[in-house]
């Protein structure tokens, strides 16, 4: 890894500090490494396995319809939410 030699200061108020530890702590990391990985674009979390999420919505739309449960608004959801996996 390379040296780490430079450092930032940033200000936050009480509700950014809190939302940004949930979120460090909900992807096991520090506040310096989450930030690192926005930094590094190697967002962490849901990003890193959007094609395995999209692809088990689908398996999933398909064996409900397999169910007879699956309607119109729910492939219409699956489908929005594989777009957004998909940015």
């Amino acid at each position: 890894m390379k040296n780490k030699t430079k450092t930032i200061s940033i200000r936050l108020n009480n509700e950014e500090y809190i939302r940004l530890s949930n979120i460090s702590n909900n992807h096991n990391m520090t506040n310096s490494e989450y930030i690192r990985s926005l930094i590094d674009d190697n967002k962490p979390g849901i990003n890193n396995h959007a094609p395995q999420i999209a692809a088990s919505l689908s398996r999933l739309y398909i064996r409900l319809r397999e169910l007879g449960i699956g309607e119109e608004a729910v492939a219409e959801e699956v489908d929005d939410l594989c777009r957004t996996l998909s940015l």
